[in-house]
């Protein structure tokens, strides 16, 4: 049964993140914000009369349908108090306000870096309770000859400080997506300078934190929220018209790096897009006193559309490129981020020609744009940077298992203990290789299990190259160089001898890796029910170790075949002398009972001369090979051109000599002159020499014998 607690986890953290979301956003956006009216916040925006007596509603009217000037009057309640004042926003107007006919408060334009126009701003005139029941008139104004447009709205009798408090309240959600854009920008920025290795990043996140923390600092001065509180008109004004011309180039530089193929002309044009229209639009300002209320819409057009044009040609460039290339395109976070900011800007755009002026949480669709776009742009950060940092253990774990690849001088050990080392720091049940065995069949070679698991017994299993391991390794190559078996049922109809063996051994979930050589097949790896979690990440280190793993196979047979020519006879196939001398270091146990028997050819040199080295050579062919056959192939050797030796490990010295018997008997039947000395130690020996030359007194005995004319298969 498998395990439930990844599941319960996910919803704990879920869980967890909902919570926070509630306190941190829902609890501001749904007590205090709510409190649109307070009680002493009385709306002032209704009733006014033009001098003509018409009633209207201030919040209607525009200086630029009153030829640039208008005055409005209007009946102080008896109810105010010395606490009250008129407070109210205007946009573009001089302004003077006058109780019982006297002025009490004077605002007019001052000349700025945009101009002589101020954007939006908030007016608080004190009035005490003498003023109460007084006409109270307002008079407002064009601030240059030919404006076309300013107004004042939003009028309010209350308190300084409950206006205040309730234009925070309306733009609360503003300000905490504003503040959220910056946050993250500069989250963009701490991993930058952070970050030891900056060329590894996914793409420029020094050029995305800028655009995010630009974005967030013009949104939020655009809350005005800066100049309510401080007092700062004109600074916050001249900062909200000219910091979105800012924003081009970064914003280019962000696409150029997610581009496959990088161009350093858009870094080019992205500058001097950025820097025309800041040269053009000040020098209309201060050389041909242009206010930017009227050149500054055609240069935000002209702007947006010149960046537009530059990041759409990058985009279909890139596209082009990747398809040509067959590589792939990394703009699709950007696409969608991009499509996101672009829809809000354009709701925002609708709800203001729908108001046709600005409201509160004006741009609140632009503002869930930005950070939309910055959190996504934040997430393929996250997803690069979980990745390489996967790959950095990765490439540890592949380090740590190249050591037990390189434990000892034999290869064969190193495979095992690499297998072993995979098998328990990777969980799985069962590893295993099979290797081609040039019949058309895979045979299992290698298998490490789990403590408690039973083995497969691989050795005893074969595989079909052609119905299996062909397919699997054409749904390796079709699935981007990988193998992940989760569901045995997929194979049923593709592959039915791997979904049989799957099934009847009960496997759930399998890696598979090739080894390979040169482009060649030649054997698989398979990791057999790991985590499910960890398929994946499994999958890539099998990717990577199987080249290892296959480099170690090719070391053993090399290996073997270097032992083959360094310890074999070529012509006889027993041991030669080198094994000879090993034999007796290393492998022969003088403490036990063993028989030592030496045969010595005789007249092969007269063979040879008189009937051909092909003759004499099956000579020792068929000397050897009877001799393996009695004592076994790995107790034979050729210690010269002639003389061979083999030991025999029977129990009894009659049995010994029975094997001697059998060998003259065959040296009689093929007509192989020989001489034979053999010795038995019951007891073993502790010096080997001994034996050695005890058989070469025997040996040349026999040879005194052999020059009467006689010899032991006589």
């Amino acid at each position: 049964m498998k395990s439930k607690q990844p599941v319960i986890n996910l919803i704990y953290t879920i869980i967890f993140g909902l919570m926070i979301l509630s306190i941190l956003v829902g609890v501001p956006l749904s007590t205090d914000r709510q409190i649109t009216v307070h009680e002493k916040i009385d709306g002032f925006s209704e009733g006014w009369t033009l001098p003509g007596g018409e009633k209207v509603c201030a919040d209607d009217l525009d200086i630029g349908d009153y030829d640039g000037r208008v005055t409005i009057e209007k009946k102080l309640s008896n109810g105010i108090t010395d606490k009250d004042a008129l407070c109210f926003k205007s946009e573009n107007t001089n302004i003077r306000v006058f109780i019982g006919g006297r002025q009490v408060y004077r605002f007019y334009s001052k000349p700025n870096l945009t101009g002589m126009g101020y954007g939006l701003t908030y007016h608080e005139v004190g009035i005490g309770k003498d003023d109460a029941g007084k006409n109270i008139r307002l008079e407002f104004e064009e601030i240059y000859e030919g404006q076309k447009t300013g107004r004042l709205y939003d009028i309010y009798l209350c308190s300084v400080t409950d206006f205040v408090q309730m234009i925070i309240r309306n733009n609360l959600l503003s300000i905490i997506l504003c503040v959220l854009e910056i946050f993250l920008g500069v989250i963009f920025i701490i991993a930058y300078t952070g970050a030891s290795s900056k060329a590894q990043f996914p793409y420029d996140i020094l050029a995305g934190g800028c655009c995010a923390i630009l974005i967030g600092i013009w949104l939020l001065i655009d809350t005005n929220i800066f100049q309510l509180i401080t007092g700062h008109i004109y600074v916050c004004r001249d900062i909200n018209k000219t910091l979105p011309f800012m924003l081009t180039y970064p914003s280019i530089c962000l696409i150029n790096s997610l581009t496959e193929k990088k161009r350093r002309i858009y870094k080019h044009l992205g500058f001097f897009i950025t820097l025309v229209p800041i040269l053009g639009i000040t020098n209309l300002r201060y050389t041909l006193k242009i206010d930017m209320l009227d050149s500054y819409l055609w240069f935000i057009i002209a702007y947006l559309v010149a960046g537009m044009t530059v990041a759409v040609i990058m985009a279909v460039e890139n596209a082009l490129y990747c398809n040509r290339t067959g590589k792939k395109n990394k703009l699709r976070y950007l696409y969608i981020a991009g499509g996101v900011f672009v829809v809000c800007g354009a709701m925002d755009l609708i709800q203001f020609l729908m108001a046709g002026r600005i409201t509160d949480n004006h741009g609140i669709f632009i503002r869930f744009g930005a950070v939309i776009f910055a959190a996504l742009m934040l997430l393929a950060l996250l997803r690069w940077w979980m990745k390489d940092n996967a790959a950095v253990e990765r490439d540890r774990f592949i380090n740590r298992a190249l050591q037990y690849a390189l434990s000892s001088d034999s290869p064969d050990d190193n495979i095992r203990s690499i297998l072993a080392f995979l098998g328990k720091e990777l969980e799985a049940k069962r590893l295993f290789i099979f290797e081609d065995q040039k019949n058309g069949k895979y045979r299992g070679t290698y298998e490490w299990y789990r403590e408690g698991a039973e083995s497969f017994d691989l050795t005893m299993m074969y595989l079909s190259s052609e119905d299996i391991i062909d397919k699997i390794y054409d749904e390796f190559n079709k699935n981007d160089h990988r193998l992940i078996v989760r569901d045995p049922e997929a194979f049923r109809n593709s592959i039915p001898g791997f979904y049989n063996m799957l099934k009847t051994n009960k496997v759930e979930n399998m890696i598979i890796g090739p080894l390979e050589a040169g482009g060649h097949l030649f054997g698989v790896l398979g990791v057999v029910e790991a985590p499910q979690k960890k398929l994946e990440s499994i999958s890539e280190i099998i990717n990577l170790i199987s080249y290892f793993l296959a480099q170690l196979v090719l070391e053993r047979e090399e290996q073997s075949r270097a032992q083959h020519y360094t310890f074999k006879d070529n012509l006889s196939g027993t041991g030669n002398y080198t094994a000879f001398k090993k034999y007796l270091e290393q492998e022969l146990d003088l403490s036990s009972s063993f028989g030592c028997i030496r045969c010595d050819l005789s007249k092969l040199n007269e063979i040879n001369i008189a009937e051909g080295y092909e003759v004499g050579d099956q000579i020792i062919v068929l000397t050897a090979r009877s001799l393996m056959e009695i004592f076994g192939e790995p107790n034979v050797f050729r210690v010269s051109g002639t003389q061979f030796v083999a030991f025999g490990f029977e129990s009894e010295e009659s049995f010994f000599e029975n094997d001697v018997e059998r060998i003259k008997k065959i040296y009689k039947e093929n007509a192989i002159e020989a001489n034979v000395s053999f010795v038995y130690c019951l007891y073993g020996t502790k010096d080997i020499n001994i034996v050695l030359n005890r058989l070469e007194d025997l040996m040349r005995e026999k040879m005194q014998e052999s020059n009467y004319g006689h010899t032991d298969n006589s």
